[in-house]
């Protein structure tokens, strides 16, 4: 499915859409200046980053921001680990076994973006899958900036109570 204004919100700063939107989640984080990325997927794997443009979207919002990311599994981390080979600001990786959410969230002061759908980091998810998801951009829309920060709180609030990631790799805290 490709990314739609919803009819009843076309104004308001909703899309709807399947796997495309976490391209456009990226490129709008970069283009705003995100200060910093919260990222709640619970399976990442090396696959997804044999695409080149999401992986130099990735790679570059990782470099622009300081990124707390909670994954599900050890292999997810060691994934994610292995993308971001040492380019990051502030990289907080967390694994958390019971993680279904998947919610990425990207603001700095006055600006906000939110991604809630049902895309993990993989290749199946960029590629195959049928993906559903709802990009929020706000801006001037109080109700609007009301849920992502509903959703940042939430996606903060899952690190908070997740174990830090630990691997033989060097993890910055």
């Amino acid at each position: 499915m490709r990314a739609q204004a919803l009819p009843i919100a076309a104004n308001l700063g909703l899309r709807l859409g399947g796997s495309e939107l976490i391209a456009s989640f990226f490129d709008e984080a970069l283009r705003f200046g995100a200060a910093r990325l919260q990222v709640l997927a619970p399976y990442v794997d090396d696959a997804a980053f044999g695409d080149e443009p999401f992986r130099k979207a990735w790679n570059r919002l990782l470099a622009a921001t300081d990124a707390t990311i909670v994954v599900r599994t050890p292999s997810a981390a060691e994934a994610v680990l292995r993308s971001s080979n040492g380019r990051h600001r502030r990289f907080d990786l967390r694994l958390n076994a019971r993680l279904h959410a998947k919610v990425f969230v990207a603001h700095r002061p006055g600006w906000e973006i939110a991604l809630a759908g049902s895309h993990n980091l993989t290749a199946a998810a960029l590629h195959v899958n049928d993906e559903v998801g709802i990009l929020i951009r706000p801006a001037r829309i109080p109700e609007l900036r009301a849920l992502v920060r509903q959703l940042r709180s939430f996606a903060e609030s899952v690190a908070r109570h997740t174990a830090r990631y630990r691997s033989a790799r060097a993890c910055t805290p």
